[in-house]
């Protein structure tokens, strides 16, 4: 029983940045920025249309966190700690290092991403 962390810490710091950005989360919430200046993507919905909206996306979000913490942390899991409870308490602990950068980086411009590229 041993995490896949400590030998693989560049995949999972490469793997991180990725989830960051496939699930839209700061500093890589383009699409979100977008708001700011034509009312954003989901205007036209409101209502039903909306929630299936917003429980899709934090559903991915949730489904990429436990694939984290089942690939990356799955040898600490078995530590006294029944199976789900384990990966209930690694999703939160991830979710918790993903609001926690969210908070500690601010959102990119666009002219910054393309003087990136």
């Amino acid at each position: 029983n041993f995490s896949f962390v400590f030998v693989c810490l560049e995949a999972m710091v490469i793997w991180f940045i990725t989830v960051l950005a496939e699930t839209n989360r700061a500093p890589f919430d383009f699409v979100e920025g977008e708001s700011e200046l034509v009312a954003g993507y989901n205007v036209e919905f409101g209502g039903f249309g909306f929630a299936i909206i917003a429980l899709a996306e934090y559903g991915a979000i949730l489904f990429i966190r436990a694939i984290t913490g089942l690939l990356f942390f799955g040898g600490i899991i078995p530590l006294r700690i029944s199976g789900n409870v384990g990966l209930g308490l690694l999703v939160v602990v991830i979710s918790y290092v993903i609001v926690c950068v969210r908070g500690a980086y601010p959102r990119f411009r666009y002219d910054q991403l393309m003087e990136f590229c």
